[in-house]
């Protein structure tokens, strides 16, 4: 079975509502463990783990909302930041903006 499938097999096993609890949920750990890291610098094996169940979220997310609009999304804002950086205004900018 490859990894679409497995997405797909997950979010039709517990069903949508249920997986974006688990995406909070999973982001609530990737946040902890940031910060963790932040502290500690050589504790980087709980970062890696937390970083891998986000992608996994991230990629049932994308079946749930549609891969193309994502990819749409993601193409815009890193044509912004290309911008920002090429103008040098990523450090002025207000963070709340990006």
């Amino acid at each position: 079975m490859n990894k679409e499938n497995i997405y797909k097999q997950a979010i039709d096993e517990w069903g949508i509502e249920l997986q974006l609890g688990m995406m909070i949920e999973e982001c609530s750990e990737l946040t902890r463990a940031i910060i963790r890291f932040w502290r500690y610098p050589k504790e980087l094996g709980n970062l890696i783990e937390e970083i891998a169940d986000v992608k996994i979220m991230i990629r049932q997310m994308e079946e749930i909302c549609g891969k193309e609009q994502i990819d749409g999304a993601v193409k815009a804002k890193l044509k912004r930041l290309k911008g920002r950086l090429k103008k040098g205004q990523l450090n002025q900018s207000n963070p709340n903006e990006r």
